[in-house]
């Protein structure tokens, strides 16, 4: 299995920077998107990518820096690819916040009204449970986001690789130093300032170094060079884990 960060810009980033996402590339050529912000289908289309290139999209929370490159995709399945389904996993809570969130724009067209089902192949997981995907197991893990939703980070398992990817997460040191004991690598939340609803570069500082040495920031503004993480590393657009 590979990870590539196919974006690692937070909301508000702007080209060069993409919405957070990662692009997973099994030994069987299958490929897997987690998350589809409202950048996300550029940076497919610089790697040379389409909706039937991928084999599933996995989605941590519904805020549209994860979700808004969705609709997208729906429309291209729907009417340039003839009615294609990409596979769309995502916890159970997660699902239905799409369908609340997407529907209204998706809900009917001139054949009458549709379902996110006509969009996609929707799997419904649940969270804290491993699922496998070709050449790798998924896990779903509740974090602290926001309060209007819930939010899930993604444990990514293979004989090889243990990855530990927060998604958007707030700052939670118990989490983190447990995920450390079984993760090779942490891709985490990295605000660029303390403060609101994700988790901030001078809160991972605090973090014993042994811990810090694992970690990739991702999701930050386009500022970032102008911040030192080390001893972490920033997690740059288009690098391969």
């Amino acid at each position: 299995m590979k990870i590539k960060a196919l974006g690692t810009g937070s909301a508000f980033a702007r080209p060069p920077l993409y919405n957070a996402s990662l692009l997973i590339e099994t030994k069987a050529q299958k490929r897997f998107l987690v998350d589809c912000g409202n950048s996300v289908p550029l940076g497919l289309d610089k790697a040379g990518l389409g909706p039937k290139d991928l084999d599933g999209i996995l989605i941590t929370h519904i805020h549209l820096d994860h979700i808004g490159g969705l609709e997208e995709i729906a429309f291209k399945n729907m009417y340039m690819l003839g009615g294609h389904k990409t596979p769309l996993i995502a916890p159970k809570a997660v699902i239905e916040g799409l369908k609340k969130r997407l529907m209204p724009a998706l809900w009917r067209d001139h054949t009458g009204r549709l379902t996110l089902e006509d969009y996609f192949q929707v799997k419904a997981v649940d969270p804290d449970k491993s699922y496998k995907l070709g050449d790798f197991s998924y896990t779903f893990i509740p974090v602290k986001h926001v309060l209007a939703f819930p939010s899930y980070a993604i444990y990514f398992k293979t004989p090889r690789r243990r990855t530990f990817f927060s998604a958007d997460a707030m700052f939670d040191a118990e989490l983190i130093t447990r995920m450390a004991k079984i993760s090779d690598v942490i891709i985490y939340d990295t605000q660029l300032f303390t403060g609101g609803v994700h988790c901030s570069l001078e809160e991972l500082q605090t973090l014993p170094k042994e811990i810090k040495k694992k970690i990739l920031c991702h999701h930050y503004g386009n500022n970032y060079k102008q911040f030192k993480p080390a001893p972490m590393k920033w997690l740059k657009q288009g690098q391969v884990i």
